[in-house]
């Protein structure tokens, strides 16, 4: 399997029972009206940086 990772959240509480990290994949073909990452609905590769990070 390939893809784009679009976010990796540690420590996440809110994606099932207990503390877990979570990872974002980039490209969906769905789109959902209540979809939570619409930013990361497109397949085309970007590149983002975020110093604080």
């Amino acid at each position: 399997m390939q893809g784009f990772i679009f976010n990796i959240q540690r420590y996440s509480i809110h994606d099932g029972p207990g503390i877990r990290t979570t990872v974002f994949v980039k490209g969906c073909p769905l789109h959902c009206a209540w979809c939570h990452n619409p930013e990361a609905i497109s397949f085309e590769f970007e590149l983002g940086f975020q110093p604080e990070r």
